[in-house]
């Protein structure tokens, strides 16, 4: 089985055992940016290094005891999907997608993590990727002092409804921008074609 190259990552899935979450999932978990400005208040765009940020992962065995760097992840692709809410019907439909399709979309996790952000609690993003199995990394970008602080480097976080917009970056192993769907249209089939198509040019299949 082709393993993941950057060592950070297998240690923050390590520490995502049943055994973890029993002793981590009643942590509170938030994200935090580095001092690294958005490109521009819409977000950044193709050909843009990715602004970066800290993250505490969450997986459907519980909360990860690390944080770790947008950039720790570099030589992999890295797609970061914002949504608006754990339990809702399009975010559902989304994630649900993403996992039904998990070996086309994202060639099983080989040298592709896929993050989910939205500002749901770690605890409630947790629960919901257990009891629907999905297999991605999720974070929260929530907590009394930073909520929507990852949103906003991206242009994500709507600030009236205090919710993240269903945007779409897909983040190349040199860390730049390769794709961007802005919004992301779960209904539309060629959403997750064109999406399919950005991660291939990136990360051919047993690289």
């Amino acid at each position: 089985m082709p393993t993941i190259r950057l060592l950070p990552l297998l240690a923050l899935y390590a520490a995502a055992s049943p055994l973890a979450a029993q002793t981590s999932v009643t942590l509170t978990a938030t994200a935090t940016t580095s001092a690294t400005p958005a490109p521009s208040a819409d977000g950044p765009n193709v050909g843009d290094v990715a602004p970066d940020f800290t993250f505490t992962g969450v997986t459907r065995y519980g909360i990860l005891r690390d944080a770790t760097k947008l950039s720790d992840l570099r030589g992999q692709t890295v797609v970061i999907a914002f949504f608006p809410g754990a339990r809702t019907p399009g975010c559902t439909i989304q994630m649900e997608k993403y996992r039904d399709n998990y070996a086309k979309l994202f060639h099983s996790g080989t040298n592709v993590v896929v993050l989910g952000i939205s500002v749901d609690p770690d605890t409630a993003l947790s629960s919901w990727a257990h009891d629907a199995h999905f297999p991605m990394l999720f974070t929260s970008d929530g907590g009394s002092n930073a909520k929507g602080s990852i949103g906003t480097l991206y242009g994500a976080y709507n600030t009236t409804y205090e919710v993240e917009q269903r945007l779409l970056y897909v983040v190349g192993p040199d860390g730049k921008i390769v794709y961007v769907a802005k919004p992301f249209n779960v209904s539309k089939p060629e959403s997750y074609t064109a999406l399919a198509d950005a991660i291939q040019k990136t990360t051919p299949p047993g690289r």
